[in-house]
């Protein structure tokens, strides 16, 4: 029996929900612990979801479309130029 095809479009999903997660908890483990809250929480998530889908965006336009990617990496960088990185 051939197990289901993988649905790229939930995996992409999940993989960015993964990140913005991880990076959402790494945030908040270097905050005090007062500073710890569902809310806190909410706030850093919902920064570092726009975050994980622009640096997802980038890689498939990596993958798909090499001058896609920097025309992206260029707008991503103008969108954080502060530290013009991908995290």
């Amino acid at each position: 029996m051939q197990p289901d095809p993988v649905d790229l479009e939930k995996l992409l999903r999940f993989c960015r929900d993964t990140y913005a997660h991880s990076m959402t908890l790494e945030e908040l483990i270097l905050l005090p612990e007062s500073d710890r809250t569902e809310n806190k929480y909410g706030v850093l998530r919902e920064k570092n979801d726009r975050i994980a889908e622009q640096e997802f965006d980038l890689l498939f336009r990596a993958l798909h479309d090499p001058k896609g990617f920097a025309n992206a990496l260029q707008a991503f960088q103008n969108m954080h130029p502060k530290t013009g990185k991908i995290q």
